[in-house]
């Protein structure tokens, strides 16, 4: 995480409101969750495809990839008889390359980023463009670390990750949230043995249980200061 580090060095400082929430800690999940960028991904590997002389329907991929990104490449390389590592590896490094200019965060998160009083943390299966995308919107600021798919850890729904910030940070599991858009947050989180929110961004109903879920962050912030 030396990058990150020195980018906090630098100067980023969080705003906090201090306003009392039932969650101290608060663990988010990125694609899906804290930025919109399902729309890009989707665009991603349809480009990865069209260099196959594939062209694919964009709702297939952007429904799937709901699911996860490994379901989808899988589903992709099996419809159209391709290497699956070879598709993984052509896709990792063009979303290395994705357009950061065209992907937002979701209405809401600022509101909650800025009232959590304890640590902020990413946990993500994206490669190490996200700190572009966090960077283009001023986001780096919030977090205490970001856990990312080079970090060396297995990835979710292996509660590792969580495990690990845990016992870094001494933190006690009532105190702590995560948040994500799919079933495998909800089981990183429930392998954990902390709560969990699942944010419904595109229609989608969660099947792995959750302690709350949601499809505004406004709706969510009500929640969690009332609690």
């Amino acid at each position: 995480m030396l990058y990150f580090i020195i980018l906090k060095q630098k100067g980023y400082a969080n705003t906090r409101l201090n306003m009392a929430m039932r969650y101290k800690h608060i663990i988010w999940d990125f694609d899906g969750t804290l930025f919109d960028t399902y729309g890009e991904i989707s665009k991603v590997i349809e480009q990865v495809l069209i260099t196959k002389g594939i062209v694919e329907d964009y709702t297939l991929i952007s429904h799937n990839l709901h699911k996860s990104l490994t379901h989808t490449l899988k589903l992709l390389s099996e419809k159209h008889n391709l290497d699956y590592y070879n598709l993984v590896n052509e896709f990792m490094e063009a979303e290395e390359k994705m357009n950061v200019s065209k992907a937002f965060p979701f209405q809401g998160t600022t509101e909650i980023l800025e009232n959590t009083e304890g640590y902020s943390f990413i946990v993500t299966n994206r490669g190490e463009s996200i700190f572009r995308f966090l960077e283009s919107k001023n986001y780096l600021q919030y977090f205490e670390e970001i856990l990312y798919r080079d970090s060396g850890f297995p990835l979710k729904p292996s509660s590792a990750t969580v495990d690990y910030l845990i016992g870094k940070y001494r933190l006690d599991k009532k105190q702590m949230l995560f948040i994500g858009d799919r079933d495998i947050d909800i089981e990183c989180a429930i392998n954990s043995g902390i709560d969990s929110c699942y944010y419904d961004s595109h229609d989608i109903l969660n099947i792995a249980p959750c302690t709350y879920y949601v499809k505004s962050y406004f709706n969510l912030l009500e929640i969690l200061k009332n609690t």
